[in-house]
């Protein structure tokens, strides 16, 4: 296995162990633990393999270790649960900040030099970042207060991820005419 596919999936194996062990244990503070755990995981085998952390990857490793640490130090399952909240506002903030400050807005810096689309439509789909990631926060918030615990936590691994993919397939789908240079670029690594 290469380098590329052991950072994919140490890269999402937060996301995987909260997912197992929330649902086969139904024990959240258990789950908080392998969340935090596989996150430090993750940047400590990256960095073994002399391989780049992102911003993202380590705003998000740094989010989760921080909200696991308040949650099991305080016995407060709250600080976990508002943790995408937190995460999404701070992340959308930062999207919409990017249109009037800097050159170039997150989605340019991110697939601007990847996907050659026109600048106004990485603008656009920057703006809908920002809509997606305040709407994820707003229902993780809901979610949160509405919820118990075992629904919030099914909510937070499904109901999130077909959001994302939904999500996603819009953007790409927006950037459908500029996707297959990429595509043919990446085959070709």
């Amino acid at each position: 296995m290469d380098k590329a596919k052991i950072l994919k999936f140490l890269e999402f194996l937060p996301f995987i162990c909260f997912a197992a062990v929330a649902f086969k244990l139904l024990d959240l503070y258990t789950g908080t633990i392998f969340v935090m755990v596989s996150s430090v995981l993750f940047v400590a085998v990256a960095k073994a393999l002399g391989e780049p952390v992102t911003k993202l990857q380590l705003g998000t490793s740094v989010a989760l270790i921080f909200f696991s640490t308040l949650t099991l130090l305080f016995r407060d399952e709250m600080f976990i649960k508002l943790k995408t909240t937190v995460f999404n506002l701070i992340i959308a903030t930062i999207f919409a900040l990017s249109h009037v400050l800097g050159k170039k807005t997150v989605m340019e810096r991110l697939i601007g030099n990847r996907i050659k689309a026109p600048t106004q439509m990485l603008r656009n789909l920057n703006g809908a970042a920002v809509f997606y990631f305040i709407g994820i926060a707003s229902l993780n918030l809901l979610a949160t207060y509405y919820l118990n615990t075992e629904d919030w936590a099914k909510f937070r691994v499904f109901g999130i991820l077909f959001i994302n993919t939904i999500c996603f397939g819009g953007g790409f789908y927006y950037l459908k005419d500029y996707l297959k240079e990429f595509l043919d670029q990446m085959e070709k690594k």
